[in-house]
């Protein structure tokens, strides 16, 4: 495993670029981690006791800060793509230090929800352009091989970085400031890692993007959002049945790390009160980020070999599990409630997948130079179920009352029965996935009958 992750294994004209994102992925993810909505969202309720409504922001932030993709993309338009990457990167360093500083008061709790919003569009950007990067250097045959190990490394460090950093906090609350710093300090070898990596044709593809409109030939690929949607229908339809998957696992993990983190707090017995700020991080973070990192190179494999409609089929029954298991768990009562780490195994195995087909899954529909364009709709798409998902999460969990709104409605929540719904939405998408992979399948058919026709045509005049 090691020797396969050496960069001497990779293809010769990927090396270069591989050997600066190996050193990335293994320092700079430890800053991302800390804010990780799984695991941000303990220090804000144990240390800040900050409310669910800021909770559900915090949690929302990774989805809703990927609005700002096509604002990225506009910005990196004619600029060198992994400079803007690296401005970005050290931009949430200083976030995580900000974070550091913050006094510990409502003020210091409203700071810390901004910070961890402004980080995540931070890092919305970053996944938005590094497709880019990716698609330049890294070829179709083996990109999926070559990231999932980037990808590998990064869930590897997300799942164990915390935990030791959370356990000192055990000891010593105040702890998180100098210990903030000191990730920061370690994840900026990483940003000037990432600063030399050389892209691909970049020259070529600087001078197309900032050619003006009237200088591109009308027969070169250009594309909006809405054009896009409109144009490639499938590209529509796997959009859409993704929207029903990602508001169904939006509203799960909000609600499950909701509950993780309620549970050990009404939990009085010592095991659980010595261990009070590791628990939820494993639970809702380590275990899932584990599983992750083991069945990466398995999906990776199989991604290799088919189109993403096709993986997106087997990859669908992973949500429903996980969505089905926290209900399960649910109804067998709060004493049970560490059984909760058999759904997220689960969970873990969904989340090796959708990486990677988060990550890489538009290529499979994009011209190679509009991947930017569509990975730039997958991104915002994302960031429009992430505006309502994890509020509507929290206001299904646990209701309303004491607020406002209970004057005119009383509702206390429905808890965990709120998995039945991520359930329901998970299963439409799967079936609304079989149904695009049956109708790309078809269409491919025809095409290939259209070509073999031409051939015989062509055959026939010779």
């Amino acid at each position: 495993m090691t020797q396969s992750m050496a960069p001497s294994a990779q293809p010769y004209m990927t090396r270069q670029s591989y050997r600066q994102e190996l050193i990335t992925v293994m320092l700079f993810p430890l800053a991302i981690s800390l804010f990780e909505g799984s695991v941000i969202t303990v220090l804000a309720k144990m240390v800040f006791d900050v409310g669910w409504f800021a909770f559900a922001t915090m949690m929302a932030a990774p989805m809703f800060a990927n609005l700002t993709s096509f604002a990225w993309t506009r910005l990196a338009k004619g600029r060198r793509k992994v400079s803007v990457i690296a401005s970005l990167q050290a931009t949430l360093l200083v976030c995580l230090i900000a974070v550091a500083l913050l006094p510990v008061s409502p003020l210091g709790g409203l700071l810390l929800v901004c910070f961890t919003v402004l980080s995540r569009c931070c890092l919305a950007g970053v996944a938005t352009l590094r497709s880019t990067v990716w698609r330049q250097n890294y070829p179709r045959r083996s990109r999926a091989k070559i990231t999932s190990k980037l990808v590998l490394i990064t869930s590897l460090v997300l799942a164990l970085g915390p935990i030791p950093i959370y356990k000192l906090l055990e000891y010593d609350e105040t702890l998180y400031r100098p210990l903030y710093i000191a990730v920061a300090v370690i994840a900026a070898i990483g940003v000037f890692a990432y600063s030399r990596i050389r892209l691909r044709e970049e020259k070529q593809l600087l001078n197309h993007e900032r050619r003006d409109k009237k200088d591109i030939d009308s027969s070169e690929p250009s594309a909006t959002f809405l054009s896009v949607l409109k144009n490639d229908k499938f590209y529509r339809h796997y959009m859409t049945w993704q929207f029903f998957a990602g508001v169904g696992n939006m509203m799960g993990e909000t609600a499950i790390i909701a509950l993780i983190i309620h549970w050990v707090r009404q939990d009085n017995s010592d095991w659980i009160t010595n261990y009070r700020f590791v628990i939820p991080v494993i639970l809702s973070a380590t275990i899932p980020m584990i599983v992750a990192t083991l069945t990466i190179p398995l999906w990776a494999r199989y991604m290799d070999r088919v189109h993403i409609t096709r993986f997106r089929t087997k990859h669908a029954y992973t949500w429903v599990f996980a969505q089905f298991g926290y209900w399960v768990i649910g109804m067998m009562g709060p004493a049970m409630w560490p059984l909760v780490a058999l759904p997220r195994i689960v969970q873990g195995l969904a989340r090796s997948g959708g990486l990677l087909a988060w990550n890489l899954g538009h290529n499979d529909f994009a011209d190679k130079r509009l991947v930017t364009t569509y990975m730039g709709i997958h991104v915002t798409l994302t960031g429009v179920r992430g505006l309502f998902s994890p509020y509507l999460a929290v206001l299904l969990l646990f209701g309303w009352e004491g607020s406002w709104l209970s004057e005119y409605i009383s509702f206390s929540g429905i808890e965990h029965h709120i998995f039945l719904i991520t359930t329901v939405f998970c299963l439409i998408a799967q079936a609304g996935f079989f149904w695009l992979d049956r109708m790309y399948k078809k269409q491919k058919e025809a095409e290939n009958k259209y070509e073999l026709k031409d051939q015989e045509k062509s055959t026939a005049v010779d």
